[in-house]
Order: structure tokens, then C-alpha cells, then sequence
């Protein structure tokens, strides 16, 4: 008598016992065993199950070929398995029904919640298993960006170097060639706009006197190059870190003609009058590549102002430009690769919104929003990204490349009286008397001292007054000036043991 291993009610499941009744065999699961006995209601079943006797096959397992302890019987077929290679033959077959039989003793297993549970931990392994591919390549294209940024980075600072060696030796020979000439006798000097070499003897002492002073200067150019422009960089962030510090730091009086530059060397400020309409109070400006200035907005009676000028410190006279899009005061200012940036400031309330002007094209165009608004700005230039504090619980960082705003760093006081310096590669924050120290990379701000005094001094609030301006400049690798012209002060910080020493300003 030919059986099938099928179940013969049609369900499609594999038979696990023949019923003899009726003088036939008939192969049933256990689900349609039940069904069978309501169809066959005075017939005398009897059971036997589908063992490994009834069964034919290779005694060894199929999958390792080793002693087999369970037979399979899965979509009609019957697999002899051994222990181990049973979660393999699962794993092969997972929609599969499976059953199985121990061989020795005949003992019926179905292990149906053992594979669903195996299953499971399957499908919680391969979910693992995906996410660490995912981290794995989010990390590898992290250090391609890395790298990338590292070739860029590098090459910008080869850049920035052979361009200083390339003025440094401009200058060295200019030097020589003055050498050479005094050896012979001559003296370069300058007449009708034109410089001429003359002999020594035929000139006067005063003319001697000046062409020592210009020997002196075009020295001084260079040294105070080497002073105000600092280069940094670290394998963390590639950032090109410059010291955003003027040579002769510059201040503006507010509703007049007035501007000052303090001379580092001789510790003098000197005053002299711009030719043009009075400067606004409560503007803000800074100094171009060529020595300009850069004023905007501002207020007047009238309310806040959104007119600009540029201030030529050479004829000493002012030219308007076109105005900004947005009027505002307390704003921030920076100039960055031929763009100047305007940031914040006051208009009614505390202003998110940025603009940026091109000194070439003579034109504004509005930039994103901040996260939030600042007024009374301190801008900070880092490579490509500029720093923004003020009035705001938040410094923010604005990219220069995709125009775009991240919050950095929350601190520990809203106010005005704060202001950004970099020196050495380090980032550091005055917030009244206190100095911080900024970490962009962990988004740290670590307190390192707390001054007798407030250092950074409240902005004047009427419109005689000076207009505050604080500046930072380096005098030595550990040594650092702030000076505010405001209200006529200047202090020497030093960095290593946090001395603050109060200085006279002479003039």
C-alpha cells in the first residue's frame, strides 16, 4: 500500500500520522485529524505515526553527514538531521512547516515556537547587523570628508605661506638695495610722489632722519604682519584660524568727524578728521584689505539708519555706497574673502536677520535668518565660518561656503558685555570679568578665570559719546592688548598667569 507523506484532507500541511480505518489508510496533520474524525463518526480509527521506520532515506544527516538524531518532515519530504544541523535546516527553510521526530525514540516534536523564537533573534541580529553597516559607512565617508578637507586646508596654508615668504623677500631686498646704497653714499628719498636715490652729503639732516624713519617702517611692516595674522591648525577642525586684530586698531566717534588709531609701537592714539557727513552713533564698521574702512547703519534722530560709506584713511575722506537692505544698529561686522558680512543688531527688537555686501559688484543680497537674534554683535572669523555672539544665550557659527547657521554653545548669561579673540590656535570669550576658553569641537565652554574688573565695558548710550570698540591684538606668543577707546582704557593680559595690567594711553 503506496502512502503519501502529504496530508490527504488537501490542507497542504505535511502528515504526521496514518488512521487505519475502513479497511484504508489515510494521512493526516493534527489539525485535520479532528476534521477526519467528525467525517468517520463510527468508524474504529487507529492511529500510528509517521516514524523512521515507516520512513526511507539515507541514515546519515544531509547536511554534515553525521549521526542523525530527528527526521524532518517538511513540504512532503523527510530529512534525516542531526542536532545542529537542525537550526541550519531551519535557517534554509524558514516559511517551511517543520516537524520533527526523534529518531530513537519515537517521540514527536513540534518545535514551532522554538523556530518562531529563533526567528526572531534572527531578524533583531540582522536589524544589528545593518545599522553597523550603515554607522560603518556614515564613518568612512566622515574620514573621506576628513581627508578631502585636510588636502584643502593644507594647500590653502601652503598658499598663505609662500605668499608671505614671496612679500617678506620683497622686502628683504628692498632692504638690501637700501643697504647697498647707504654703503655707496645714497640715500633713497622721496620727491614730486617719486623715490630717488641721492648722495648723502648733499642732503639735509632731517631728510637723513626721515629716509631712517621709512628704513624703520617698511621693517616694522613686516613684524607687524608677523603679529596680526596668526595661522593655526589642528587635526581636529580644519579651520584656517586667523587673529581677526588691525595692525593700528581703529575707532570712530560717534556724531562726529573724528577717527582714532592707536600706534602699538609708541603707545599713542592719534586723532584726525574724516572729510564727509559726521559719523552715526551706535554703527558699526571694519577695516578692508587695503586699509579702508567699512561704516554702517547706525541711528540719528530720525530713528536706525541703513546708509554705508567708505572712509579712506589715506585722503581721509568719505564716499557713500549703496545702502543696506535692512536699517539696524549694534549690529556686527567682518570682512571675509571679497564679502562683508553684517550680522543682527536693532530694528525696534533684536534682529535675525544677515545681509552681505560686495565691495566689487557694489551690491547687497540677504542671507538666511540666525537661530536666533543677537544685538550688540561680536563677530569672531575662523577659515570659512564666522562666530556670532551677542545679547543671546547662544553663539552661533555661520558657513561661509553653504550660508547656513548651527548653534555651537550655550552660555551661561545673556548680555552685551562680551567679545571673541583667537590666539595660538585657541578660542577665548569675555563675558563681563570672566575668560572663557571655546572648544568647537566638543561644543565646550570651560571657564579659566575671573577678573577684579569688568573688562569688556557697557556700549555708551548717548550720542556724544565714543563709540566703543574692543579690540584684541597680540604683543608677544603669550602676551595679549585690549583696548577700548570708549573709554580710554588698555589693558596687557597675559594668557599663561592671567595678570591684567591697566596701561597709560598717551595722545
Amino acid at each position: 500500500m503506496e502512502v503519501s507523506w502529504m496530508c490527504d484532507m488537501m490542507c497542504g500541511n505535511p502528515a504526521i500520522l496514518i488512521c487505519h480505518c475502513d479497511s484504508k489508510s489515510t494521512s493526516l496533520c493534527m489539525i485535520c485529524l479532528s476534521i477526519h474524525y467528525s467525517n468517520n463518526p463510527k468508524a474504529i480509527h487507529v492511529q500510528t505515526p509517521i516514524s523512521s521506520a515507516t520512513l526511507q532515506g539515507n541514515s546519515l544527516c544531509e547536511i554534515c553527514n553525521g549521526e542523525p538524531e530527528f527526521v524532518c518532515l517538511c513540504k512532503g519530504n523527510s530529512k534525516y538531521l542531526c542536532r545542529a544541523c537542525r537550526i541550519v535546516h531551519i535557517d534554509n527553510e524558514p516559511t517551511a512547516s517543520h516537524y520533527f521526530e526523534k529518531i530513537d525514540s519515537q517521540e514527536f516534536i513540534h518545535c514551532r515556537d522554538d523556530i518562531d523564537q529563533y526567528l526572531k533573534k534572527k531578524k533583531v541580529l540582522e536589524n544589528i547587523q545593518l545599522k553597523l553597516n550603515k554607522n560603518i559607512k556614515k564613518v568612512s565617508n566622515y574620514k573621506e570628508e576628513l581627508e578631502t578637507e585636510k588636502i584643502k586646508t593644507l594647500k590653502l596654508i601652503e598658499n598663505i605661506f609662500s605668499r608671505k615668504f614671496m612679500e617678506a623677500d620683497s622686502i628683504e631686498n628692498e632692504l638690501t638695495e637700501m643697504r647697498k646704497n647707504i654703503f655707496a653714499g645714497q640715500v633713497k628719498t622721496k620727491e614730486s610722489g617719486n623715490w630717488t636715490y641721492q648722495p648723502a652729503y648733499e642732503i639735509s639732516l632731517e631728510t637723513l632722519e626721515a629716509a631712517y624713519e621709512n628704513i624703520r617702517d617698511i621693517y616694522y611692516k613686516i613684524d607687524a604682519e608677523n603679529l596680526t595674522k596668526h595661522i593655526g591648525y589642528t587635526s581636529q577642525i580644519f579651520y584656517e584660524r586667523y587673529e581677526e586684530i588691525q595692525t593700528e586698531p581703529v575707532f570712530l566717534q560717534g556724531a562726529s568727524h573724528n577717527l582714532a588709531k592707536y600706534d602699538i609701537a609708541r603707545n599713542e592714539m592719534n586723532i584726525s578728521e574724516i572729510e564727509g557727513e559726521p559719523f552715526n552713533y551706535r554703527s558699526a564698521w571694519c577695516v578692508l584689505p587695503n586699509g579702508s574702512i567699512f561704516l554702517c547703519g547706525g541711528q540719528s534722530s530720525e530713528g536706525e539708519l541703513s546708509s554705508t560709506y567708505i572712509l579712506d584713511q589715506k585722503l581721509k575722506t568719505s564716499t557713500p555706497v549703496e545702502s543696506m537692505i535692512s536699517p539696524r544698529k549694534y549690529h556686527g561686522v567682518c570682512y571675509h574673502n571679497d564679502y562683508i558680512y553684517v550680522f543682527g543688531g536693532k530694528f525696534g527688537g533684536k534682529l535675525k536677520s544677515s545681509e552681505r555686501f560686495s565691495p566689487i559688484k557694489q551690491r547687497w543680497e540677504m542671507l538666511p535668518n540666525s537661530l536666533y537674534p543677537h544685538c550688540h554683535v561680536s563677530t569672531l572669523v575662523l577659515g570659512n565660518k564666522i562666530l556670532i555672539a551677542g545679547y543671546s544665550r547662544f553663539i552661533e557659527i555661520f558657513d561661509t561656503d553653504s550660508l547656513s547657521y548651527e548653534e555651537t554653545l550655550y552660555l551661561p548669561e545673556s548680555t552685551c558685555r562680551m567679545s571673541m579673540f583667537s590666539m595660538k590656535g585657541e578660542i577665548y570669550l569675555m563675558i563681563r570679568s570672566s575668560l572663557y576658553k571655546i572648544d568647537l569641537l566638543l561644543s565646550e565652554l570651560t571657564l579659566i578665570h575671573v577678573f577684579d574688573i569688568d573688562i569688556i565695558l557697557w556700549f555708551p548710550s548717548k550720542p556724544i559719546e565714543n563709540s566703543t570698540k574692543i579690540y584684541f591684538f597680540s604683543v608677544s606668543p603669550a602676551v595679549v592688548k585690549l583696548l577700548s577707546w570708549g573709554y580710554e582704557t588698555l589693558y596687557s593680559l597675559d594668557l599663561e598667569n592671567y595678570n591684567l595690567n591697566e596701561l597709560q594711553v598717551l595722545g
